[in-house]
């Protein structure tokens, strides 16, 4: 790892030992402590009182100097055995249509457009505050069947005769023909979720109140009911700043029967990622220099500190106390060492402390920027708390973590400025380190990661763009077999048959689709590259706005204004047309592409691209606030 030189924050430390300053004051509540049992830097232990909530709560919020929060979205990963989804796989009338995109095989995500995934000859769109459904195939019959109004909606899923649009605030569930069959009204703010074998996985997120009583929603069916979470089924985190509750609830969404509910304290962001049998939350930290120093001198005291200074750190350490307690100790006792020093000793020290600082970071990052890892196993709604781990820096998005057999494959980021690395770690089904890649691309932070099987890539990028290719049919032993450096970079990876890989991402603030051959690992190769005037698609950092056609060879985006299909032939990228529609979304059915706006939903001849069909929509206005009841039955 690059020498990591953090000279304004030793400088910063130092100034406040000499000056007397107090970098914070912690309560203190040991009862809380007393819950962990544990060596384990992190990990989570049930509440069981509201007494002890309380105490969390009030620890957390004199903490909160040190947090340092990075927005990550939901993740959803490939289970062993699974094959990339290739959006194609029905066979029902029509014989072939698209599905969402998704990471896993089996498990829905949530989007503004979907599908009937049993006639496949329906579409569901979600347009801010309308619901459309729509009879979409034949094309030449192309009409609306039912406008169902709503507040602007985060998306919706679909399952048997069920159709659930979820919003900040509601949840609403309607069947197929557009008849009310149940909904909730939330108490705490809505996150994510995921959807599997017609279980709703719910991550919403509550402040903490005086007293904490979690409950976060109210379901409605004929009657109305608060779901309330018992305190033995809420979670307290060790070494982790947490600012507010997580509620994990699994509901049927035929029913709205709650399933399994828990809630755990975390920060006000974390990485959530899903694999078939595992919910993974990945929960960032960066602790304060004055933290890390404390450890760094316990650890290496060298002749900075005399025997009987270090003894107090031991015994210092060995206290049921939080970190923040000890920096504070910590801080009295560096004022101590510093007092009476000449300007020239107090520089001596001060150079000698930051070289062996920044040694003591190269060689464990993860004391100075962490993220610890909760698993929580899940099996036809039950919720099981699980294993914890911690890895060093931070990740990306959902594609970072990747489940493969019992094992958790993890990309990620050490990041300090222009001092960064990136690494790969794989931990074992208790979550214990298997074996870790170091050094990846110094200076620069990953930008895309994509696992499939045995084989990890991951893209780097600052001024270039290398493609890593990583071997990791032994979990003991992962190798970095090839590398690719390409100008520009990719920010998703998408596998398209045949050892090719298509990335989508940007050169010169250009819109750039790269075509890889990644058949021989020791030895990746850019096929072809196709770089347009357009400088922006949602697919940069939205997944669900790519379309791939596998039996046409056609890739599809909305890019600017304009909605652009390619044709990927003979290892080369071409361009096949461009529609002068500022598209949100792409599917197709049989030959027909339907092109989904704000205002229309248009449906063109795969052929010859020639229009078929198109038919006007309702909605799109957006609304950010309360929900407003506007009905008797709203209010139950």
């Amino acid at each position: 790892m690059k020498k990591i030189i953090l000279m304004f924050g030793i400088s910063a430390f130092v100034f406040l030992m000499i000056s007397g300053c107090t970098i914070l004051q912690p309560h203190e509540n040991r009862s809380v402590l007393n819950l962990f049992d544990s060596d384990k830097e992190f990990e989570f232990v049930p509440a069981k009182s509201l007494e002890n909530i309380e105490n969390a709560i009030t620890l957390s919020e004199n903490n909160y100097y040190s947090d340092m929060i990075r927005t990550t979205n939901f993740e959803v990963g490939l289970a062993e055995g699974s094959a990339i989804p290739d959006q194609a796989v029905m066979t029902k009338s029509p014989e072939d249509y698209s599905t969402t995109n998704v990471q896993v095989m089996g498990i829905d995500e949530l989007d503004i457009v979907k599908i009937d995934s049993e006639t496949g000859n329906k579409i569901y769109y979600l347009n801010g505050n309308k619901l459309s459904l729509i009879n979409s195939y034949p094309a030449e019959n192309l009409e609306v069947y039912n406008t169902i109004d709503t507040e602007y909606g985060q998306g919706l899923y679909e399952y048997n005769d069920s159709i659930m649009t979820i919003t900040h605030n509601k949840i609403n569930v309607i069947d197929k023909e557009g008849n009310a069959k149940w909904h909730a009204n939330l108490n705490s703010t809505y996150v994510d979720s995921r959807m599997k074998d017609g279980i709703v996985y719910l991550i919403l997120r509550e402040y903490p109140n005086h007293p904490y009583i979690p409950r976060p929603l109210t379901v409605c069916n004929g009657i109305c009911k608060e779901i309330e979470i018992s305190y033995d089924n809420v979670y307290i985190p060790k070494n982790i700043d947490s600012q507010l509750f997580y509620d994990i609830i699994s509901l049927d969404i035929e029913t709205g029967e709650v399933i399994a509910k828990k809630t755990f304290m975390g920060p006000y962001s974390s990485n959530i990622y899903v694999s078939n049998d595992n919910i993974y939350f990945g929960m960032h930290k960066i602790k304060s220099d004055n933290e890390v120093m404390f450890y760094y001198l316990l650890e290496n005291k060298e002749d900075i500190l005399s025997e009987t200074q270090h003894e107090r750190l031991i015994y210092l350490n060995s206290l049921n106390i939080s970190d923040a307690a000890k920096a504070l100790e910590f801080n009295n006792l560096m004022q101590e060492i510093y007092y009476g020093l000449t300007p020239e000793a107090k520089a001596e020290l001060q150079n000698k402390l930051s070289k062996g600082y920044s040694s003591y970071l190269s060689s464990n990052p993860e004391k100075k920027e962490y993220t610890g890892i909760l698993k929580i196993k899940y099996e036809l709604g039950t919720l099981n708390m699980s294993e914890t781990a911690t890895i060093p820096g931070r990740l990306l998005n959902q594609f970072s973590m990747d489940e493969y057999g019992t094992n958790l494959r993890i990309a990620y980021t050490f990041d300090f400025g222009i001092n960064s690395e990136n690494g790969l770690i794989i931990l074992d089904e208790k979550m214990s380190e298997l074996s870790r890649i170091t050094g990846l691309a110094e200076g620069e932070r990953i930008y895309a990661v994509r696992f499939m099987g045995e084989t990890g890539y991951v893209v780097t990028f600052r001024q270039i763009d290398p493609l890593f290719v990583i071997d990791l049919s032994d979990a003991s032993n992962p190798e970095v077999k090839g590398e690719l450096k390409i100008p520009g970079y990719s920010t998703y990876l998408h596998p398209i048959g045949e050892g090719r890989l298509l990335g989508v991402g940007q050169e010169d603030w250009k819109m750039k689709l790269s075509l890889f051959d990644v058949s021989n690992p020791s030895k990746p190769t850019e096929l072809d590259s196709f770089i347009t005037e357009e400088g922006w698609s949602e697919a940069l950092y939205n997944h669900h706005a790519f379309l791939w056609n596998p039996n046409e060879n056609f890739v599809i985006l909305p890019m600017g204004s304009k909605n652009y299909i390619f044709e990927i032939k003979d290892n080369e990228i071409s361009m096949r047309k461009i529609i002068n529609e500022d598209a949100v979304r792409n599917i197709y059915a049989d030959n027909v592409l339907y092109v989904i706006t704000r205002q229309n939903i248009i449906a063109y001849s795969m052929d010859d691209f020639s229009e078929i069909n198109q038919i006007s929509v309702e909605g799109n206005e957006y609304y950010y606030g309360p929900y407003r009841y506007t009905t008797e039955e709203d209010r139950s």
